[in-house]
């Protein structure tokens, strides 16, 4: 019932009730074992990890859907840091269909600041981050194979 308060709470327009339900999924991901139990890599689930649907990927999918629907750059940052995190938590093991969620996401984040002329130059980083949390940003890729670690 926890995540279902939290999931609703993210469709919210008034006041800053998504944000804060996006805040609190990522700090929920990144603080308790909540989702522990949906990130299984071994050998032997991995070939299902493209069609298995867990808690996780309902998260991901909402984030991606109420950042994309309501195009409020207001929570584009929250939203891209818990996308991010779940990517890298999972090791990209998610979802086909929340995969493809994901990659429509940041292809929307990045036409959406490409195409706003009141943005610096810089964007996405500099609006929702520190100067020294934007310079030790890394690259992570999508496509990264857990099993090769």
């Amino acid at each position: 019932t926890l995540l279902v308060t939290i999931l609703t709470a993210c469709y919210n327009r008034h006041g800053g009730g998504a944000l804060a339900s996006v805040e609190g999924l990522h700090r929920l991901l990144a603080t308790t074992d909540f989702f522990e139990d949906d990130v299984d890599l071994s050998d032997e689930s991995d070939h299902e990890s493209c069609s298995r649907f867990t808690l996780l990927d309902l998260s991901v999918q909402v984030v991606c859907d109420i950042a994309s629907s309501g195009a409020l750059e207001t929570t584009f940052g929250a939203c891209v840091e818990f996308v991010e995190e779940a990517v890298q938590y999972s090791h990209a093991q998610l979802n086909t269909r929340t995969m493809g969620y994901v990659v429509r996401f940041y292809f929307f984040c990045f036409y959406f600041g490409a195409s706003s002329p009141t943005l610096s130059a810089d964007w996405p980083g500099s609006c929702w981050q520190t100067p020294s949390q934007h310079e030790s940003i890394g690259d992570f890729s999508l496509l990264n194979d857990p099993r090769g670690e």
